[in-house]
């Protein structure tokens, strides 16, 4: 077994009902009682605030985000995994691994770089403006008015009799009937 603390990330997504207050208790609660059971060590916490969710999570449309490293056995994370997961208060969580070379950000400095390389229309905080889409309907435009027409009579055939049907279809086989 290898007693060499491995560097984890840790993002929680904790439920909008919660108060700011209420969030930071759970995150001391978080520190002292699950990181205590497993030997962790918190060495970087920011809170992000509340944030609208990209889709609707449990029927929930924003939650409170939480970025958290720690370092800990390895072998103790599939029990943190599950005590979380068991948690009413986590919306949805998140565990990696951090690399060598990963530097730690904070909420600052991420808003900064989002300024400086997001476009602008990314930057915009306001509400979002309705756009049309390809798929959108176009009103339908008012059907053309029918004129009336006059009715077309059909136009009345004499009666042949026998010797005339005879003598007419003749003349259309001889080829010699004007039309």
């Amino acid at each position: 077994m290898n007693d060499q603390k491995i560097e984890y990330e840790l993002v929680l997504l904790l439920f909008p009902s919660l108060s700011e207050a209420d969030t930071e208790a759970y995150l001391e609660k978080f520190k002292k009682e699950i990181l205590g059971n497993i030997s962790g060590e918190v060495t970087f916490k920011d809170y992000w605030g509340v944030k609208t969710l990209a889709y609707p999570i449990q029927k929930e449309t924003s939650a409170h985000y939480v970025v958290v490293r720690f370092t800990c056995l390895g072998d103790k994370i599939a029990s943190l995994d599950e005590e979380i997961r068991l948690d009413k208060n986590v919306l949805r969580h998140l565990i990696v691994r951090v690399e060598k070379g990963m530097n730690q950000i904070t909420s600052q400095e991420r808003e900064a770089w989002n300024q400086e390389n997001l476009p602008e229309k990314k930057k915009a905080k306001g509400p979002v403006e309705k756009r049309a889409s390809k798929h959108t309907r176009k009103p339908k435009a008012a059907a053309p008015v029918k004129e009336k027409r006059e009715e077309v009579k059909p136009t009345v055939h004499e009666k042949l009799d026998k010797d005339q049907l005879e003598k007419k279809l003749d003349e259309i086989l001889d080829g010699d009937l004007n039309i």
